[in-house]
């Protein structure tokens, strides 16, 4: 299992951008929550702010906030400000999936009778080059 942890750290770092970037881009935090980070192995991760305080959920979790410092705030208490992203990925990422599924459904389909037309065409073509191989007519 991954886990989540300084982006620098060649062993943890494209996993947290990752996730960094799905929180962002979907404007969630943590898989079933915030909480989620709570749980996360803290040698791992730095929480530890300039000032001495501590990150409760990464940065990625507050992507409306205007500014550093208004990150950082919410970083460190995100139930008290209007910039943290309280719902869960999960939750998040089964919306999107529920909304493109007919998509990806139609576009499988759609390769697939491709694939299968090709093969039909190609079993023609050496069905009808073998019946005419010895034609000289």
């Amino acid at each position: 299992m991954s886990q989540y942890g300084n982006e620098d750290d060649a062993t943890l770092g494209p996993f947290t951008r990752t996730v960094n970037a799905l929180q962002k881009k979907l404007r969630c935090c943590g898989w079933e929550g915030g909480a989620d980070y709570s749980k996360v192995d803290r040698a791992h991760w730095n929480t530890t702010l300039a000032k001495g305080q501590q990150r409760t959920v990464p940065d990625s979790c507050c992507p409306n906030a205007p500014n550093a410092t208004w990150t950082q705030d919410c970083a460190v208490s995100p139930l008290n400000s209007t910039y943290y992203s309280s719902q869960g990925c999960r939750a998040m990422i089964e919306t999107e999936f529920k909304t493109y599924q007919w998509v990806v459904i139609g576009v499988t389909i759609g390769v697939l009778a491709f694939q299968l037309l090709v093969i039909i065409m190609a079993l023609v073509l050496v069905v009808h080059n073998v019946n005419n191989k010895y034609d000289m007519s």
